[in-house]
Protein backbone atom coordinates (compact mmCIF):
# COMPACT_ATOMS: atom_id res chain seq x y z
CA UNK A 1 0.00 0.00 0.00
CA UNK A 2 1.47 3.52 -1.13
CA UNK A 3 1.54 6.94 0.56
CA UNK A 4 0.66 9.90 -1.09
CA UNK A 5 -0.41 13.29 -0.93
CA UNK A 6 -3.76 14.27 0.47
CA UNK A 7 -5.48 17.54 -0.17
CA UNK A 8 -6.84 19.28 2.84
CA UNK A 9 -9.51 21.93 2.16
CA UNK A 10 -10.80 24.06 4.99
CA UNK A 11 -13.60 25.31 3.48
CA UNK A 12 -16.91 26.09 5.87
CA UNK A 13 -19.82 26.14 3.30
CA UNK A 14 -22.07 23.62 5.61
CA UNK A 15 -25.29 25.30 6.55
CA UNK A 16 -25.44 25.44 10.07
CA UNK A 17 -27.46 28.58 10.77
CA UNK A 18 -30.77 29.28 10.00
CA UNK A 19 -32.07 25.63 10.42
CA UNK A 20 -35.78 25.59 9.74
CA UNK A 21 -37.65 24.12 12.78
CA UNK A 22 -39.63 21.07 11.57
CA UNK A 23 -42.55 19.65 13.45
CA UNK A 24 -40.50 16.94 15.20
CA UNK A 25 -37.67 19.48 16.40
CA UNK A 26 -37.07 19.07 20.20
CA UNK A 27 -35.16 22.43 21.28
CA UNK A 28 -34.24 22.03 24.81
CA UNK A 29 -32.01 18.97 23.47
CA UNK A 30 -29.71 20.96 21.37
CA UNK A 31 -28.45 22.46 24.38
CA UNK A 32 -26.86 18.93 24.85
CA UNK A 33 -25.17 19.15 21.69
CA UNK A 34 -21.56 20.69 21.21
CA UNK A 35 -22.58 21.97 17.68
CA UNK A 36 -20.87 21.12 14.56
CA UNK A 37 -17.34 21.06 14.72
CA UNK A 38 -15.12 21.18 11.36
CA UNK A 39 -12.59 18.76 10.82
CA UNK A 40 -11.87 20.21 7.46
CA UNK A 41 -10.43 17.34 4.30
CA UNK A 42 -12.05 16.70 1.34
CA UNK A 43 -12.96 12.50 1.85
CA UNK A 44 -14.53 9.93 -0.78
CA UNK A 45 -15.68 7.67 1.72
CA UNK A 46 -18.00 7.45 4.42
CA UNK A 47 -15.71 8.19 8.01
CA UNK A 48 -15.58 5.27 11.32
CA UNK A 49 -14.51 6.33 14.70
CA UNK A 50 -13.68 4.08 17.36
CA UNK A 51 -13.16 5.14 21.13
CA UNK A 52 -9.68 5.62 22.05
CA UNK A 53 -9.96 6.55 25.72
CA UNK A 54 -12.31 8.29 27.90
CA UNK A 55 -13.44 11.30 26.05
CA UNK A 56 -11.03 10.15 23.41
CA UNK A 57 -11.94 9.18 19.44
CA UNK A 58 -10.23 8.26 16.38
CA UNK A 59 -11.70 8.99 13.31
CA UNK A 60 -10.31 7.49 10.09
CA UNK A 61 -11.95 8.35 6.44
CA UNK A 62 -10.24 7.64 2.59
CA UNK A 63 -8.41 10.46 1.03
CA UNK A 64 -8.83 11.93 -2.34
CA UNK A 65 -5.79 9.93 -3.36
CA UNK A 66 -7.66 6.79 -2.19
CA UNK A 67 -4.95 6.69 0.88
CA UNK A 68 -6.52 6.22 4.70
CA UNK A 69 -6.54 9.29 6.80
CA UNK A 70 -6.79 9.48 11.10
CA UNK A 71 -8.18 12.44 12.96
CA UNK A 72 -7.47 11.71 16.55
CA UNK A 73 -10.03 14.00 19.29
CA UNK A 74 -8.13 14.01 22.47
CA UNK A 75 -11.13 15.21 24.73
CA UNK A 76 -11.08 18.85 23.39
CA UNK A 77 -8.98 18.95 20.16
CA UNK A 78 -8.35 17.54 17.16
CA UNK A 79 -5.25 16.44 15.67
CA UNK A 80 -5.62 17.04 12.58
CA UNK A 81 -5.57 14.54 9.52
CA UNK A 82 -2.73 12.32 9.70
CA UNK A 83 -2.10 9.80 6.29
CA UNK A 84 -1.38 6.07 7.41
CA UNK A 85 -1.28 5.32 3.53
CA UNK A 86 -3.21 2.23 1.68
CA UNK A 87 -4.79 2.79 -1.58
CA UNK A 88 -8.29 2.04 0.33
CA UNK A 89 -11.79 0.15 -1.85
CA UNK A 90 -14.37 0.22 0.69
CA UNK A 91 -15.62 2.40 3.86
CA UNK A 92 -13.22 1.78 6.51
CA UNK A 93 -13.98 -0.06 9.78
CA UNK A 94 -12.49 1.12 13.46
CA UNK A 95 -11.97 -0.57 16.71
CA UNK A 96 -11.07 -0.34 20.31
CA UNK A 97 -9.75 -3.87 21.42
CA UNK A 98 -10.45 -2.87 24.83
CA UNK A 99 -6.76 -2.81 26.14
CA UNK A 100 -5.31 0.93 24.76
CA UNK A 101 -5.39 0.05 20.81
CA UNK A 102 -7.29 0.80 17.89
CA UNK A 103 -7.74 -1.52 14.65
CA UNK A 104 -8.81 0.13 11.49
CA UNK A 105 -9.63 -2.59 8.80
CA UNK A 106 -10.56 -1.40 4.55
CA UNK A 107 -10.67 -3.51 1.67
CA UNK A 108 -7.91 -2.97 -0.62
CA UNK A 109 -7.04 -2.92 -4.52
CA UNK A 110 -6.98 -6.76 -4.36
CA UNK A 111 -10.15 -7.38 -2.66
CA UNK A 112 -8.17 -8.58 0.43
CA UNK A 113 -8.88 -7.24 4.34
CA UNK A 114 -5.93 -4.85 5.17
CA UNK A 115 -5.81 -4.00 9.23
CA UNK A 116 -4.32 -1.12 10.75
CA UNK A 117 -3.28 -0.80 14.50
CA UNK A 118 -2.77 2.46 16.35
CA UNK A 119 -0.69 1.50 19.74
CA UNK A 120 -1.54 4.95 21.50
CA UNK A 121 1.44 6.86 20.16
CA UNK A 122 2.13 5.52 16.50
CA UNK A 123 0.65 3.34 13.69
CA UNK A 124 1.96 0.04 12.44
CA UNK A 125 1.74 -1.38 8.74
CA UNK A 126 -0.94 -2.58 6.69
CA UNK A 127 -1.52 -5.97 7.26
CA UNK A 128 -3.23 -8.05 4.78
CA UNK A 129 -5.60 -10.79 6.40
CA UNK A 130 -6.02 -12.01 2.31
CA UNK A 131 -9.24 -12.92 1.65
CA UNK A 132 -11.96 -11.37 -1.30
CA UNK A 133 -14.31 -8.82 0.04
CA UNK A 134 -17.75 -7.40 -1.45
CA UNK A 135 -18.63 -5.63 1.06
CA UNK A 136 -17.49 -2.91 3.82
CA UNK A 137 -15.69 -4.68 7.14
CA UNK A 138 -17.43 -4.46 10.60
CA UNK A 139 -15.03 -4.98 13.35
CA UNK A 140 -15.58 -4.86 16.71
CA UNK A 141 -13.55 -5.80 19.71
CA UNK A 142 -14.65 -9.30 21.62
CA UNK A 143 -12.53 -9.12 24.94
CA UNK A 144 -9.56 -7.50 26.30
CA UNK A 145 -6.95 -7.16 24.08
CA UNK A 146 -9.57 -9.32 21.60
CA UNK A 147 -10.90 -8.60 17.88
CA UNK A 148 -13.00 -9.86 15.23
CA UNK A 149 -13.29 -8.60 11.69
CA UNK A 150 -16.55 -9.51 9.63
CA UNK A 151 -16.87 -8.94 5.96
CA UNK A 152 -19.47 -10.58 2.96
CA UNK A 153 -17.00 -12.82 0.64
CA UNK A 154 -17.11 -13.81 -2.79
CA UNK A 155 -19.78 -16.23 -2.68
CA UNK A 156 -21.81 -13.84 -0.62
CA UNK A 157 -21.91 -15.25 2.49
CA UNK A 158 -20.38 -13.48 6.23
CA UNK A 159 -16.49 -14.56 6.92
CA UNK A 160 -15.20 -13.82 10.62
CA UNK A 161 -11.36 -13.60 10.98
CA UNK A 162 -10.61 -12.87 14.89
CA UNK A 163 -7.90 -11.75 16.71
CA UNK A 164 -6.79 -13.24 20.18
CA UNK A 165 -4.62 -10.99 21.29
CA UNK A 166 -1.51 -11.96 19.25
CA UNK A 167 -2.39 -13.46 15.98
CA UNK A 168 -5.43 -13.66 13.34
CA UNK A 169 -6.97 -16.74 13.58
CA UNK A 170 -8.08 -17.26 9.29
CA UNK A 171 -11.53 -17.19 8.12
CA UNK A 172 -14.77 -18.76 9.24
CA UNK A 173 -17.69 -19.45 6.79
CA UNK A 174 -20.80 -18.19 8.62
CA UNK A 175 -22.69 -18.59 5.57
CA UNK A 176 -26.14 -17.04 4.65
CA UNK A 177 -27.02 -15.43 1.91
CA UNK A 178 -26.09 -11.49 2.96
CA UNK A 179 -27.49 -7.90 0.75
CA UNK A 180 -25.89 -5.50 2.91
CA UNK A 181 -22.72 -4.20 4.49
CA UNK A 182 -22.58 -6.22 8.17
CA UNK A 183 -22.86 -4.45 11.66
CA UNK A 184 -21.17 -5.55 14.78
CA UNK A 185 -21.31 -5.14 18.05
CA UNK A 186 -19.44 -6.13 21.50
CA UNK A 187 -21.67 -7.57 24.21
CA UNK A 188 -19.32 -7.65 27.19
CA UNK A 189 -17.33 -10.71 28.18
CA UNK A 190 -16.05 -12.60 24.75
CA UNK A 191 -19.74 -11.77 23.14
CA UNK A 192 -20.11 -10.27 19.66
CA UNK A 193 -23.69 -10.07 17.80
CA UNK A 194 -23.77 -9.16 13.93
CA UNK A 195 -26.84 -8.25 12.20
CA UNK A 196 -27.16 -8.49 8.56
CA UNK A 197 -29.85 -7.98 5.43
CA UNK A 198 -30.85 -11.46 3.65
CA UNK A 199 -31.77 -11.48 0.57
CA UNK A 200 -35.48 -11.35 1.13
CA UNK A 201 -34.93 -8.13 2.42
CA UNK A 202 -35.07 -9.38 6.65
CA UNK A 203 -32.82 -8.67 9.28
CA UNK A 204 -30.56 -11.57 10.54
CA UNK A 205 -28.74 -11.86 13.77
CA UNK A 206 -25.85 -14.17 14.30
CA UNK A 207 -23.93 -14.30 17.70
CA UNK A 208 -20.12 -15.33 18.96
CA UNK A 209 -20.24 -16.34 22.74
CA UNK A 210 -16.39 -16.61 22.50
CA UNK A 211 -15.90 -20.20 21.17
CA UNK A 212 -19.07 -20.51 18.55
CA UNK A 213 -21.32 -18.70 16.42
CA UNK A 214 -25.47 -19.52 17.15
CA UNK A 215 -26.36 -19.79 13.63
CA UNK A 216 -28.64 -17.04 12.35
CA UNK A 217 -31.83 -16.33 13.84
CA UNK A 218 -34.51 -14.44 11.60
CA UNK A 219 -35.79 -11.14 13.03
CA UNK A 220 -38.08 -10.20 10.12
CA UNK A 221 -38.72 -7.43 9.03
CA UNK A 222 -38.78 -5.92 5.38
CA UNK A 223 -35.65 -3.44 5.10
CA UNK A 224 -34.16 -0.89 3.04
CA UNK A 225 -30.62 -0.33 4.65
CA UNK A 226 -27.77 -1.85 6.00
CA UNK A 227 -28.62 -2.66 9.70
CA UNK A 228 -26.64 -0.21 12.80
CA UNK A 229 -26.34 -2.84 15.85
CA UNK A 230 -24.98 -1.51 19.50
CA UNK A 231 -24.96 -2.87 22.55
CA UNK A 232 -23.90 -2.60 26.35
CA UNK A 233 -21.73 -4.41 28.69
CA UNK A 234 -25.11 -5.83 29.84
CA UNK A 235 -25.73 -8.12 26.83
CA UNK A 236 -28.17 -5.56 25.67
CA UNK A 237 -28.75 -4.58 21.78
CA UNK A 238 -30.10 -2.25 19.92
CA UNK A 239 -30.31 -2.67 15.98
CA UNK A 240 -31.43 0.40 13.70
CA UNK A 241 -32.74 0.06 10.01
CA UNK A 242 -34.71 1.81 7.56
CA UNK A 243 -37.91 0.44 7.26
CA UNK A 244 -40.12 -0.06 3.59
CA UNK A 245 -41.80 3.72 4.42
CA UNK A 246 -38.03 4.99 4.97
CA UNK A 247 -39.34 5.19 8.82
CA UNK A 248 -36.54 4.41 11.28
CA UNK A 249 -37.41 0.84 13.04
CA UNK A 250 -35.76 -0.46 15.71
CA UNK A 251 -35.54 -4.30 17.42
CA UNK A 252 -34.19 -4.20 21.33
CA UNK A 253 -33.01 -7.16 22.40
CA UNK A 254 -32.95 -7.06 26.27
CA UNK A 255 -30.44 -10.01 27.67
CA UNK A 256 -33.18 -13.03 26.86
CA UNK A 257 -35.09 -12.16 24.22
CA UNK A 258 -36.34 -9.72 21.11
CA UNK A 259 -38.74 -7.18 21.21
CA UNK A 260 -39.76 -6.95 17.83
CA UNK A 261 -39.83 -3.90 15.32
CA UNK A 262 -40.72 -0.59 16.88
CA UNK A 263 -41.31 1.89 14.51
CA UNK A 264 -40.18 5.41 15.29
CA UNK A 265 -41.10 7.43 12.77
CA UNK A 266 -39.68 9.54 10.23
CA UNK A 267 -38.44 9.78 6.71
CA UNK A 268 -34.72 8.95 6.37
CA UNK A 269 -32.19 8.51 3.61
CA UNK A 270 -29.32 6.41 3.73
CA UNK A 271 -29.01 4.11 6.31
CA UNK A 272 -29.30 5.50 10.72
CA UNK A 273 -25.80 4.93 13.06
CA UNK A 274 -26.49 3.85 16.24
CA UNK A 275 -24.37 4.24 19.49
CA UNK A 276 -24.55 3.11 23.15
CA UNK A 277 -24.46 6.59 25.60
CA UNK A 278 -24.53 4.93 29.17
CA UNK A 279 -26.45 2.57 31.14
CA UNK A 280 -29.00 0.79 28.75
CA UNK A 281 -28.84 4.42 26.62
CA UNK A 282 -28.45 4.76 23.03
CA UNK A 283 -29.09 7.41 20.09
CA UNK A 284 -29.72 6.42 16.82
CA UNK A 285 -29.09 9.01 14.32
CA UNK A 286 -30.09 9.80 10.46
CA UNK A 287 -30.29 11.56 7.62
CA UNK A 288 -33.53 13.71 6.64
CA UNK A 289 -35.08 14.71 3.53
CA UNK A 290 -33.92 18.07 3.79
CA UNK A 291 -30.51 16.17 4.84
CA UNK A 292 -30.32 17.62 8.01
CA UNK A 293 -29.18 15.37 11.20
CA UNK A 294 -30.98 13.81 13.14
CA UNK A 295 -31.36 11.51 16.60
CA UNK A 296 -33.60 9.92 18.90
CA UNK A 297 -32.43 8.95 21.96
CA UNK A 298 -33.00 6.01 24.47
CA UNK A 299 -33.06 6.04 27.90
CA UNK A 300 -35.10 4.59 30.89
CA UNK A 301 -36.62 2.13 28.57
CA UNK A 302 -38.06 4.32 26.00
CA UNK A 303 -37.56 6.38 23.10
CA UNK A 304 -37.39 10.21 22.69
CA UNK A 305 -40.88 10.91 21.89
CA UNK A 306 -39.96 13.48 18.81
CA UNK A 307 -36.50 13.82 16.73
CA UNK A 308 -34.16 16.13 17.34
CA UNK A 309 -32.90 18.65 14.55
CA UNK A 310 -29.00 18.93 14.50
CA UNK A 311 -29.25 20.59 11.41
CA UNK A 312 -26.46 20.76 8.89
CA UNK A 313 -26.43 19.37 5.32
CA UNK A 314 -25.08 15.59 5.30
CA UNK A 315 -24.09 14.22 2.02
CA UNK A 316 -24.11 10.77 3.38
CA UNK A 317 -24.65 8.77 6.49
CA UNK A 318 -24.15 9.96 10.46
CA UNK A 319 -21.01 7.60 12.18
CA UNK A 320 -21.92 7.52 15.91
CA UNK A 321 -19.38 6.43 18.52
CA UNK A 322 -19.14 6.22 21.76
CA UNK A 323 -16.92 8.75 22.96
CA UNK A 324 -17.11 9.21 26.92
CA UNK A 325 -19.84 8.34 29.57
CA UNK A 326 -23.29 9.09 28.38
CA UNK A 327 -21.80 10.67 25.46
CA UNK A 328 -21.99 10.26 21.70
CA UNK A 329 -19.82 11.76 18.72
CA UNK A 330 -21.21 11.90 15.77
CA UNK A 331 -19.36 12.70 12.42
CA UNK A 332 -20.71 13.74 9.56
CA UNK A 333 -19.94 14.54 5.41
CA UNK A 334 -20.67 18.03 4.45
CA UNK A 335 -21.73 19.64 1.28
CA UNK A 336 -18.46 20.83 0.66
CA UNK A 337 -16.80 17.06 1.17
CA UNK A 338 -15.00 17.84 4.55
CA UNK A 339 -15.96 16.08 7.56
CA UNK A 340 -18.26 17.60 11.15
CA UNK A 341 -18.31 16.40 14.55
CA UNK A 342 -20.91 17.07 16.64
CA UNK A 343 -20.77 15.42 20.39
CA UNK A 344 -23.90 15.18 22.64
CA UNK A 345 -26.34 14.63 24.60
Amino acid sequence: MNTQHFSKKLRTTLVLAGVTLSGFYHAQALAAWTGYQNLGGVVTSEPSCARSGVGQVICAVRGTNSALFVNHFNGSTWSGYQSVGGIVKSNPSCTNDGAGKVLCAVKGTDSALWVIWFNGSSWSAFQSLGGTATSDPSCTRSGTGKVICTVRGGNSGLFANSYNGSSWGGYQALGGVVDSNPSCAYTGGSSIICGVKGMDSKLYVNWFNGSTWSGYQNLGGVIHSDPSCTANTAGRVICGVKGNDSALYVQRFNGSSWSGFQNLGGTMTFEPSCATTSGNGAVCAVRGTDSALYVKRFNSGSWSVSYTNLGGFLVGSPICTNSAAGKVTCVVEGSNSALFANTGP
